[in-house]
This record gives C-alpha cells, sequence and structure tokens, in this order.
C-alpha cells in the first residue's frame, strides 16, 4: 500500500515476527541497539530512547523520532515479537525499519499490517498558536541508555544518562560520561567497569597487601585496570611494568586521565609479559573476566621464589559460583593455607560484597599487618577498613570452603 502524504498525516505498520531468536529477544541492551539502528537505517532522527528488561524474560521499549515513534514488545518465551513503526510524513519508510528488524531478531517469519492514520478530509485545523516558555524551548533531555553486566550465570542490567558530548570511541569499546562525575567502559553495550568500582576495588587490590608486609621490588599490572591501579601504585620503590595494549592504553589514558610517560614506569605494549619473574603480580576483576580462568594459573609461574598474587575475585553477591572457581585455582596452585581473603562493600548501581585474595608462593607462617596507614586521599581504605576486611560472616566462609 503506497503512502500519500496529502491524504493522511501518518502511516503505521504493526509488524508480527515470528521464530525469533529468544536471546536477542531477552537482551534488554541488544533490543535497544536493533531498535535504534532500524530507525536510523530509514532515515529517521533519533530523539530518545528508553528499554525495561522484565523478569524472568521480555522487553519492551520505544525510540522516540522526529517524525513519530518505534514500539516493541517481546516474548522470548515463544520466539515472537510485536513492534509498533509510526511515521509521519513521507521522509521516512518504516518497512526499512520493519526489514532491519526482521534481520537482527533473526525472525523466520513475519506478518504486516498497515493503516494510514489522521485522514485529512476528517481533519479540522483550529485557529490555535501554540507558545512555548523559553524554558522549554531550550530544554535538552539527556540521553539514557542500557548497558549489561554480563557473568558466567548472570546477566544485570543498567540504565544510564549519558550525554554524547562526553562520549569517547576507541575501536568497539566506549567510555560515556554520566552525571555524578564518574565514568564507564562499555562495549557493545556491555558494561566492563566504572570508574566509581574501580577506585574502590583497586585501594583493596593495592594497599591491604602492601600494609600485610609485601615488599616488591618488581610488580606486574594488567589492561586497561591497570590504568587505575597505577595511579595509587605510584610513588612505590621498585619498577612496574604495565602489560597493555595500544587501544588499552588509549582507553586508560581516557578513562582515568594517566600517561604512559611516567618516568618510574616500564610501560609494555602489545606484548605478553616479559620472561621475567615478578614480586608481586596485581590481577583486577576485569582482567581475569576478560582474559580466561587460565590467566590466573599462567601469571602465579611469573611470581618469584618468593612472589605474591594479589586478585579481586568477583562479586559475591551475584557471582558466587565463578568466585569459588576462581579461589579454588588460587588454592591448587598456592596452597590453601597460603591464600588470605578479605572483603570490600561497594555502594551504587554495581555494587555488593567484593572478594579478594592474596596468594603466597612462599607460604607464611602468619598473617600480620604492618600497621596501616590513614592517608587523607584514600576514597574507601583506612585502618579501620582493613581490620574489618578480613572478617567474613560465617556464611561465606562455608559457601567458600574457608571452614
Amino acid at each position: 500500500m503506497e503512502f500519500d502524504v496529502t491524504e493522511s498525516l501518518g502511516r503505521q505498520l504493526i509488524g508480527e515476527l515470528y521464530e525469533c531468536d529468544p536471546l536477542v529477544l531477552n537482551d534488554v541492551a541488544a533490543v535497544e541497539q536493533a531498535m535504534v539502528e532500524a530507525a536510523v537505517a530509514a532515515n529517521a532522527t533519533v530523539i530518545n530512547s528508553t528499554f525495561h528488561h522484565f523478569s524472568p524474560y521480555g522487553v519492551s521499549g520505544v525510540v522516540v523520532i522526529q517524525e513519530s515513534h518505534l514500539a516493541v514488545h517481546t516474548w522470548p518465551e515463544y520466539g515472537f515479537a510485536s513492534v509498533d513503526f509510526f511515521t509521519c510524513g513521507d521522509s521516512v519508510d518504516p518497512m526499512v525499519s520493519l526489514k532491519h528488524l526482521t534481520q537482527s531478531f533473526k525472525s523466520n517469519d513475519m506478518f504486516v499490517s498497515e493503516f494510514h492514520r489522521g485522514q485529512r478530509e476528517l481533519l479540522v485545523k483550529p485557529d490555535f498558536e501554540v507558545k512555548f516558555p523559553p524554558m522549554i524551548q531550550k530544554a535538552k533531555a539527556d540521553r539514557s541508555v542500557w548497558v549489561t553486566e554480563v557473568r558466567k550465570n548472570t546477566m544485570h542490567s543498567f540504565k544510564l544518562d549519558v550525554g554524547d558530548k562526553d562520549n569517547s570511541t576507541f575501536g568497539n569499546l566506549k567510555i560515556m560520561q554520566v552525571p555524578n562525575g564518574e565514568k564507564v567502559l562499555v562495549r557493545e553495550n556491555e558494561l566492563l567497569t566504572d570508574t566509581a568500582v574501580s577506585k574502590i576495588n583497586h585501594e583493596m587490590l593495592l594497599y591491604v597487601p602492601l600494609a600485610e608486609g609485601i615488599k616488591p621490588t618488581s610488580t606486574l599490572l594488567m589492561g586497561i585496570e591497570g590504568g587505575s591501579l597505577l595511579q595509587h601504585i605510584h610513588g612505590q620503590e621498585g619498577e612496574v611494568h604495565w602489560h597493555v595494549s595500544e587501544k588499552e592504553l588509549e582507553c586508560a589514558e581516557n578513562l582515568y586521565g594517566i600517561s604512559k610517560q611516567n618516568p618510574s614506569t616500564n610501560v609494555i605494549i602489545n606484548s605478553s609479559p616479559e620472561l621475567m619473574q615478578y614480586d608481586w603480580v596485581v590481577l583486577d576483576e576485569l582482567t581475569v573476566r576478560e582474559k580466561g580462568p587460565y590467566i590466573i594459573q599462567e601469571l602465579a609461574g611469573k611470581l618469584s621464589e618468593e612472589g605474591c598474587l594479589s586478585i579481586c575475585l568477583g562479586k559475591v553477591s551475584d557471582n558466587l559460583n565463578e568466585v569459588k572457581e576462581r579461589l579454588h585455582s588460587l588454592n591448587q596452585l598456592f596452597g590453601k593455607r597460603a591464600v588470605r581473603c578479605y572483603l570490600a562493600m561497594v555502594s551504587g548501581d554495581r555494587g555488593g560484597l567484593y572478594l579478594f585474595a592474596m596468594a603466597c608462593k612462599k607460604q607464611k607462617a602468619e598473617w600480620h599487618s604492618q600497621n596501616p596507614s590513614q592517608n587523607a586521599s584514600h576514597y574507601y581504605y583506612s585502618p579501620e577498613v582493613h581490620q574489618a576486611a578480613f572478617v567474613l560472616p560465617p556464611y561465606l566462609s562455608r559457601q567458600l570452603e574457608l571452614i
């Protein structure tokens, strides 16, 4: 059915998409991305979008365009999606959007109904002048995006308000500024890390082992998060090596405001860690997640005779099984008595109870604190936090098989 703008105000397509990929239909980030791309493919001007994931499955959302809207509701359990594309004027063809969405949802069967809305022969235009207050005329809505935190057995979606002017892109990695001044790192709508969580985790990764008596002459940091760790470790005695690719380095410079020009740091770019042994290897949770479980064994093999490994094992409140697997690997590599666990509580959307561990190649007769000091520049760490971190609730100790 051809659309004649002289006969009606708008064109509406109701699409029923059958035999879709249920995993796509249940991924709120993927659905939003597909809908926004469908609007752009039809030459529509995207104003904003909002999407919601229902428990245990199903996504609803709308993309507001200058020419009207695109809406969707999904039923992953049936592999079905219902879409409503409404456009005004003749500059946008909603059929293009519908075909794009059919490919994105991997639909094998589709039915379409078309309606022309606002028949001009029935319309009566009143004598009415619209006046907007200056405040409304100047207002600009923030863009809301959904990002998903993916773990081995869980997925959590977060809605972020961001400004396009604050985005920086490095290949498929994007850094976005959020209203509280923090930054998040996203890869194709998957939330990788954010500075609010990192600054707490990284203080606990570094300051706790140092206060427990670790005195490294050589330290190895890995990946993007090494940029944040480098800020905290700056000023410590000994040589610090940072294994990071060119793209990761660019991201780290933007995300954490650091520079590879730090004269006290030997920055290793685009290569494996050097064929040497380190007194201290620091592994953040993002690196463990991205590199896989074998990275723990690989880097444990690069420790000196009395070397120690510090690691963020992950968030026990959401990913207990994954944390237990990593802890089991440590116990096998170092021996259970050579591994000491401690906790940190992080607030915010990505907050929760995070578990850390120190593992020493040469088993310590006993662990003891070297009088942790108070530093006004610390965001989270303090002597009191240090002491409390080693107090694990009995239920958690049992779940982690520590008792």
